[in-house]
């Protein structure tokens, strides 16, 4: 067990017993979220505006309220992200930053709820072990820092949440709140979204059409410049590592891709280019276009894994994954005023599901009204179901294999990106429903990391307009 140096160099200045604990403890210590439970992780949140910075601490089973501080103390925080984040951090050689004051030196603010725990964890960073402080130590090494009501229980958050069923209700309630726009009869007429571009028209007939062949899939994406660029592009990656040039979609589709991954794939690109990426958007965080190729490359290569007789549809798994996120892109159409507002509180509370947030500040989440829309355009039932659920690891209904493939590819790669984060309690549940073994998974997981630059590649050829 070993911590960083500077943090026991710091710990012993100010004569403050801790105990370390080691990361796999902690996840069980608050795997079950016990609200009776007298011990928390702090968590730090570093804000900055026009006049300086600003260190927050609050606990990790909380939401920063950034509103309500802001309102507070006049002033227009946002989180610290990207770069500016990791030069902060290299500054005090670790990998995050602690919820120790002394560290940076920054005015601090301390939520009042972390004054109701008797033991205090803390995140050292650099993928070590934790400490644990008792309450009285940790109020010493917080020194002159103030004490404000900053935040909201999570678990409140939770007991808003409603059941899918009640998915279309709550988006008119959101809307008519945010808006200006009278409610009508029907949803579909009171929310202005692009039609189903005539591309993905054409490919969903194309789906359906069991006669359909090479020619006809060529054809359609040959009518769309870009979208045949794209696929060409694609083929042409070192993802596939495929021999020669690839000259034409035609090549694309024969040589590499296959009919089913083209078909699939060009009606995501094409679902994904009906919207145009917000500017204001998430800061610090994996770009859209990067986030879809990496979840759907998981996905195909977590289906390959499983025992054949329970395979779902592999194109369609691919689709689900690809398009995993689009609800982020239809909440910048349908709230964009309040949109940049989702994704500050969003990068300052960055241990908080975005759902939770998101259903906080308007009343819906991305995957409500994502599914909505798929629905609306007529996609695959998978493809709504796999939108709608993908963060529900309890989901055992209908076509649940798309939506339990989508979570169990986002909790590899999350973990892989914050391996100190808490344990899913429940992903052991998608396993077994999977039929698919941790190795295996994780196998699949390093495959996808192995071609890193390939996909980063790859998306940059979404990302193109």
């Amino acid at each position: 067990m070993n911590i960083p140096d500077l943090i026991n160099g710091l710990m012993q200045a100010n004569q403050i017993p801790f105990d370390i604990i080691a990361p796999e403890h902690v996840k069980k210590t608050f795997a079950n979220n016990d609200s009776n439970c007298r011990s928390v992780i702090a968590r730090a949140v570093l804000l900055k505006d026009s006049i300086g910075n600003l260190l927050v601490i609050i606990p990790s089973n909380c939401l920063l309220d950034l509103s309500l501080l802001c309102e507070t103390w006049g002033r227009n925080f946002q989180a610290v992200t990207g770069q500016s984040f990791k030069h902060i951090c290299n500054q005090i050689n670790l990998t995050n930053v602690p919820a120790l004051p002394q560290l940076l030196n920054w005015p601090t603010l301390v939520d009042k709820q972390l004054c109701q725990y008797s033991d205090i964890y803390l995140d050292v960073g650099n993928n070590q072990d934790f400490i644990k402080i008792d309450q009285g130590n940790y109020k010493r090494l917080l020194g002159e820092a103030l004490f404000a009501q900053l935040s909201i229980p999570i678990t409140t958050l939770k007991a808003k949440m409603v059941t899918p069923q009640s998915d279309q209700t709550q988006i008119t309630n959101a809307v008519h709140s945010f808006t200006s726009i009278r409610i009508k009869q029907r949803l579909e007429e009171t929310i202005e979204f692009p039609p189903l571009p005539q591309t993905a028209q054409r490919i969903l007939q194309l789906r359906m059409d069991p006669d359909a062949n090479l020619s006809d899939l060529t054809q359609i994406v040959e009518a769309d410049p870009s979208l045949a660029a794209q696929v060409v592009s694609w083929a042409s990656s070192p993802y596939y590592a495929a021999p020669g040039e690839i000259k034409s979609v035609h090549d694309a589709i024969v040589r590499v891709l296959g009919y089913d991954l083209v078909v699939n794939l060009a009606l995501g690109l094409s679902l994904g280019k009906s919207f145009k990426l917000p500017k204001d958007g998430l800061r610090g965080f994996t770009p859209y276009w990067h986030q879809a190729a990496f979840c759907a490359s998981l996905v195909e290569t977590l289906v390959k894994a499983m025992p054949n007789h329970v395979r779902p549809e592999i194109g369609l798994a691919y689709l689900a994954g690809l398009l995993h996120n689009f609800g982020y892109l239809i909440l910048a159409h349908i709230f964009p005023q309040l949109f940049s507002l989702i994704c500050r509180y969003i990068e300052s509370n960055i241990h908080v599901n975005h759902t939770l947030i998101e259903y906080h500040l308007i009343g819906i989440c991305r995957e409500q009204i994502g599914s909505w829309l798929m629905q609306l355009w007529n996609l695959p039932q998978e493809v709504c179901i796999a939108l709608r659920h993908q963060h529900d690891p309890d989901y055992d209904q209908e076509h649940c294999q798309y939506a339990n493939l989508i979570h169990l590819a986002l909790h590899l790669l999350n973990n892989h990106n914050a391996p100190n984060q808490l344990e899913d309690d429940h992903i052991h549940q998608v396993y077994q429903r999977l039929q698919l073994e941790p190795s295996l998974a994780d196998q699949a997981l390093q495959t996808v990391l192995a071609a890193k630059s390939e996909l980063q590649t790859i998306a940059c050829f979404m990302d193109r307009p």
